[in-house]
């Protein structure tokens, strides 16, 4: 791969493994460290990257791997809440209700076990298909189907738990 195919595949990628690695580090500052060293390692291997079939994939992989030897570093795991992108044409109310339900459903997420986060992040934060996430994790396409499923209802049940709750509390 030569410089002009890298900056055209890989250097785009920068966003999407920088928000991987910090869901899976929640550490800005180390998910920076990690997308770099991975574009590095990249760079030294680019003339092996056209034989791989999904350069994006393949990214990602090193990214994952290279995030959990980080983890095993620091031996805790921690996971950054997700974002409220709040628009102008909000009340107050109605952001202080909408901060509220993300921090309730970033809560019930991070009560998943670390597998079923992981593919969640992946299928439905950055979108991977069943296909694309078994040859980022490794694992098989019924597996993640079965995980992802099994994840989604454990978050509806909560979510609906926690909102009969709170009718029930006023």
């Amino acid at each position: 791969m030569q410089l002009i195919e890298f900056k055209l595949k890989i250097i785009p990628l920068k966003d999407k493994l920088f928000r991987f690695a910090n869901q899976l580090v929640g550490r800005k500052e180390e998910a920076e460290d990690i997308v770099q060293d991975t574009f590095l390692k990249l760079w030294d291997k680019r003339s092996h990257l056209d034989e791989i079939k999904n350069a994006e994939s393949f990214a990602m992989k090193m990214v994952k791997n290279a995030s959990i030897d980080a983890l095993r570093k620091r031996k805790t795991i921690q996971f950054e809440e997700l974002k409220s992108h709040i628009g102008n044409t909000y009340s107050p109310l109605d952001s202080l209700q909408e901060s509220e339900s993300i921090k309730q459903l970033t809560e019930t997420i991070a009560r998943l076990n670390k597998q079923q986060q992981f593919l969640i992040h992946l299928r439905d934060v950055e979108g991977y298909s069943y296909e694309e996430i078994a040859e980022i994790s490794g694992l098989s396409v019924n597996t993640i189907r079965v995980n992802i499923s099994r994840a989604r209802k454990t978050i509806k049940e909560t979510v609906l738990k926690q909102e009969q709750n709170e009718l029930g509390n006023h």
